[in-house]
């Protein structure tokens, strides 16, 4: 009779424990891309990398839709306004956006700049801007963008 009732005590205490985890949303955004380059690599292995780091850090992850534009924005929070009134209504806790700045005929970005922002109450973290390097092979253009991303998750924590 004590065993059982040790066992639901423990169970019941096991089971109430709050876990909480922050829901973390990216979406890329690519400026000064050619139109006729219809695949970029280079933003996919970016929302990959944040898939993984994210992901194996223990954050609920989403992603939007890459967007293109033809120039770079003037005012960021504007030109991703619809990505973060779509985070606030799906409930995400930070949002980050990843903009890659192409020079007209490259194929290869010239700067990445990384926009933090907490979503309620909305503010800005940080932003950083790196210029782009060249890689031998994807995967170790893949390992680079994963050890970036994992200098932001102190920020989130």
């Amino acid at each position: 009779m004590f065993k059982r009732y040790s066992i639901a005590l423990f169970l019941i205490f096991v089971l109430n424990i709050y876990a909480n985890a922050y829901m973390v949303s990216f979406f890329v955004l690519e400026t000064g891309v050619d139109d006729s380059i219809a695949y970029s690599e280079h933003s996919v292995n970016w929302e990959s990398a944040f898939m993984d780091v994210f992901f194996d850090a223990g954050f609920i992850v989403s992603n939007a839709p890459s967007i293109r534009m033809r120039t770079r924005p003037d005012d960021i929070v504007h030109a991703a306004s619809y990505e973060f009134d779509d985070a606030l209504r799906g409930g995400v806790d930070y949002f980050f956006i990843v903009q890659l700045d192409y020079t007209q005929g490259e194929i290869l970005p010239g700067n990445v700049t990384i926009y933090l922002y907490k979503i309620i109450p909305f503010a800005k973290i940080t932003e950083r801007t790196m210029a782009a390097r060249r890689y031998v092979s994807s995967r170790d253009e893949f390992d680079d963008y994963k050890s970036i991303l994992r200098g932001f998750i102190p920020l989130i924590n």
